[in-house]
């Protein structure tokens, strides 16, 4: 997968005015006391002489938590002491300065048993690493759990199942990304596991159920509400096919089936 920007609705926006007596903030920010804590270090001032206004987000989904947007107002705002500064990105400078979702190149391996179910699993995840880049925060046992969320907790009964995780950074900045791992890796699961299902000779639904077991009801009963509601099982037409996913995130629980035709 590659590095995505946000793209947000409103591009980044921060207006600052350093008046004699404080400096006040108006923004789109997902983090009002960073918003802060960046305004008064940028304008070498006290906290308690910043007031920050927080506005309608225009759209965060992650690229409105770091503040490198708020630091430039300020910085403006210095320069023209009294004056009301409002800096507006380009869309194109949007663009160019983005945090990006952390490119990823994931391989799979699976052994498959004489009844068609899977032995074992290696996926190794090859991707930079937001929280040793962005929040320089330690990696337990070297691992970005960003990375491989979604490969180290699925719900899948396999008995040997291992992921690797090889920390790539590149000059690229990265940031969260719509939840990031949750955005990405449930797609390269579920595409695997369909290859799987096709190496067994199974329906890719009975295939999935097969592994949930009774530890996993919410998995199942989504999977299948949303085949009983696509009609999964009855007949198509010649050059229709359907495809069904499911995947968890942050307590939340999705599946789709996706029908699509070809000539």
């Amino acid at each position: 997968t590659p590095y995505p920007a946000h793209a947000t609705m409103e591009p980044l926006a921060c207006t600052a005015w350093l008046k004699p007596d404080r400096l006040e903030i108006w923004t789109s920010t997902q983090n009002p006391e960073s918003t802060l804590a960046t305004a008064a270090r940028t304008a070498g001032i006290d906290q308690s002489k910043v007031l920050v206004h927080p506005m309608q987000l225009g759209g965060g989904l992650g690229r409105k938590s770091p503040q490198d947007f708020t630091r430039q107002a300020v910085m403006i705002a210095k320069e023209m002491p009294g004056k009301p500064i409002k800096m507006v990105w380009s869309r194109e400078e949007d663009i160019q300065h983005d945090l990006y979702r952390p490119a990823s190149l994931v391989r799979f391996k699976a052994a498959l048993n004489a009844q068609g179910t899977i032995d074992a699993m290696h996926i190794r995840v090859s991707a930079p690493s937001i929280l040793a880049t962005l929040l320089r925060l330690p990696l337990p046992r070297g691992v970005d759990g960003q990375a491989v969320a979604s490969f180290n907790d699925h719900p899948y009964d396999i008995p040997n199942s291992l992921v690797d995780y090889a920390q790539r950074n590149t000059n690229v900045p990265v940031g969260f990304w719509r939840t990031v791992g949750h955005s990405q890796n449930p797609y390269m699961r579920e595409c695997f596991l369909d290859e799987l299902a096709a190496a067994a000779g199974k329906d890719p639904l009975a295939f999935r159920l097969s592994m949930l077991g009774g530890k996993h009801p919410r998995d199942r009963s989504i999977l299948e509400a949303v085949a009983k509601a696509a009609g999964w099982g009855k007949p198509l037409p010649a050059g229709v096919f359907r495809g069904i996913a499911e995947t968890e995130g942050y307590g939340s629980y999705t599946a789709c089936v996706c029908e699509v035709s070809g000539n």
